[in-house]
């Protein structure tokens, strides 16, 4: 039985748990952003990057360039595909918790915790410093989120950029799943 919880969010009882899928954020203005920037990237950056054969500078500046404008490239495709089909996917089967990031049929950063190891699910907002890198990758909606599991040596995040009331709607949905919380 699928169930929506809010705008984003949905869960499905199938009697083994519950499972919960966070749909990425979509900001339309910075996924246009993004997209323009990195369509000019791969097109003025790579054209760039072909050099006429007495080249000024040296091959092995050319290959740092290359790798350079690849991993750039390769980072943003990642970042559009995520936003445009990316979703987080919680778990919680027995005495198993599991959260992964998902984009089409490829589940990325899957981690498994015992449920008996870990404590405190909560909504909660995000701390720290906002110039970090870390940071800087929450706005990007890559990574973080507005829940939040203490696990040993880790607290788990996910539920990236959701509203407040939706994450507690998806903790207390979560909750009825742990005998212990």
């Amino acid at each position: 039985m699928s169930r929506r919880i809010g705008t984003r969010s949905s869960i499905v009882h199938d009697g083994t748990g519950a499972v919960v899928l966070i749909h990425a954020p979509r900001p339309v203005g910075g996924l246009l952003t993004i997209t323009v920037w990195w369509a000019l990237w791969v097109v003025f950056g790579g054209s760039m990057l072909v050099w006429p054969e007495q080249a000024p500078v040296s091959l092995g500046l050319a290959l740092l360039a290359w790798a350079l404008w690849l991993s750039v490239s390769i980072f943003f495709a990642y970042a559009l595909a995520w936003s445009f089909f990316g979703y987080e996917q919680v778990a919680i089967r027995g005495a198993d918790f599991t959260h992964s990031r998902v984009i089409g049929p490829v589940a990325f950063a899957r981690r498994t915790y015992s449920l008996a190891e870990c404590s405190g699910l909560r909504a909660s907002g995000l701390w720290g410093i906002p110039w970090g890198w870390r940071h800087q990758l929450m706005l990007l909606g890559l990574t973080g989120g507005n829940i939040a599991l203490d696990c040993p040596n880790k607290t788990v995040r996910f539920g990236i950029a959701l509203e407040e009331a939706e994450a507690r709607a998806v903790v207390s949905e979560l909750v009825r799943f742990r005998s212990d919380t």
